[in-house]
């Protein structure tokens, strides 16, 4: 029989602003990956294919891509009026509006001025890349990880829907 040993952890506010940011953005994208995993599961269901067949055709698809894609396929299995797409529909708008932060935080440059971290847009040109810098921390990309979150659910209940 062994002890049972308490894992350390620690709170983000316990550690520097720039670590807990790092650990933020970590998070952000898990949850990102998981919510795109769930599209796949989706298209697999609709049309009868292995999430592994469909992960692998959309390797090099865009998020948006992938909407497209599922939007396509609701619409011609089940039809534009089914209540299952009318259901799911707005959590695939709340997805698409989503894919910008994503894309933000993913290509975008993200500097430290003055003690406070800052995050700018990806841009055409190096210039661009200066322009428009918000500030950017912990909180804000944990709120962005908790609306992901929900449109994981709400596609979690889908596929239920289709089991």
């Amino acid at each position: 029989m062994t002890d049972s040993v308490e894992k350390p952890s620690i709170n983000l506010s316990e550690i520097c602003e720039r670590d807990a940011l790092t650990y933020r953005i970590g998070n952000y994208f898990e949850t990102f990956s998981n919510v795109e995993q769930h599209l796949s599961y989706l298209v697999g269901r609709l049309l009868n294919i292995t999430p592994a067949r469909i992960q692998f055709l959309w390797k090099d698809s865009f998020t948006d891509q992938k909407i497209k894609t599922l939007r396509r396929t609701v619409e011609a299995t089940l039809g534009p009026e089914h209540s299952f797409w009318l259901e799911l529909k707005p959590t695939i708008n709340e997805l698409s509006r989503a894919i910008e932060f994503r894309n933000r935080l993913a290509h975008g440059l993200v500097i430290t001025e003055q003690g406070e971290t800052k995050h700018g847009k990806p841009g055409a040109s190096p210039y661009l890349q200066y322009e428009d810098f918000e500030k950017i921390d912990e909180v804000t990309i944990q709120i962005e990880v908790e609306r992901l979150s929900r449109i994981g659910v709400a596609l979690m209940k889908a596929q239920a829907e289709l089991a």
